[in-house]
């Protein structure tokens, strides 16, 4: 079986034609996947808004190819409804399964690291009036690392170091997303999906109970 793990895809309103012929290809070549996190937006868009968008056109395959969803900072589970099942087949926080020898163990990643986990919905709300993520957070996520300052503004490396010191070494792979870096460690089996925007694209895809980091454009 070919697993799909893909994250943090922040999907709006917005709709983008190419991203969304890419995720089409990539989702057509798995047997199952697994969205960790982050699918969609409410920093710019309700979950209501989301599912009524031309993003649909993805919901059906993901059924297809039994999509679980796990929920991530963006798309709490309080902010969804029964619609969910548009295009997964099951929900949860965290996702684990063995294969032979080896665990693997998929959760987004905001319930370690902590910050940015906004509460306050009146900012959410003027967030989602300026389409916070469309319009600010991803056109910076994708401008910084051209002038070389991405990792120091962020402290995305931090971040990294932070959420490995609590992966349990040995067979066991520890999956996240939500630092929107990828990041693939072997000596501590430890990966992070990164992001899919702007024409940017991280995924893992898991065979034999074996992960392995993707990174490309489209």
């Amino acid at each position: 079986m070919k697993i799909l793990v893909i994250s943090d895809l922040h999907l709006t309103t917005r709709f983008d034609e190419k991203k969304c012929e890419f995720l089409e290809k990539l989702i057509n070549r798995a047997d199952k996947v697994i969205i960790n996190g982050d699918f969609w937006s409410y920093y710019s868009c309700t979950f209501g808004e989301f599912v009524k968008s031309k993003w649909q056109r993805l919901f059906l395959l993901l059924r297809q190819k039994q999509a679980v969803y796990i929920y991530g900072n963006h798309d709490r589970r309080k902010w969804t409804d029964k619609r969910v099942h548009l295009f997964s087949v099951r929900q949860t926080e965290k996702y684990e399964y063995r294969y032979g020898k080896n665990k693997i163990i998929i959760e987004h990643g905001h319930q370690i690291l902590r910050g940015g986990n906004l509460e306050n919905e009146r900012i959410l709300r003027f967030f989602r009036l300026i389409h916070f993520d469309d319009l600010i957070k991803y056109p910076l996520i994708c401008f910084l690392p051209k002038i070389g300052v991405f990792k120091l503004i962020w402290g995305f490396s931090f971040r990294h170091r932070r959420v490995q010191k609590k992966i349990n070494k040995g067979e066991v792979y520890m999956i996240y997303g939500h630092t929107h870096v990828a990041k693939f460690s072997p000596d501590k089996n430890y990966i992070n999906t990164g992001f899919i925007n702007y024409g940017v694209a991280n995924y893992v895809w898991i065979k034999n109970g074996v992960p392995r980091l993707i990174t490309t454009r489209y």
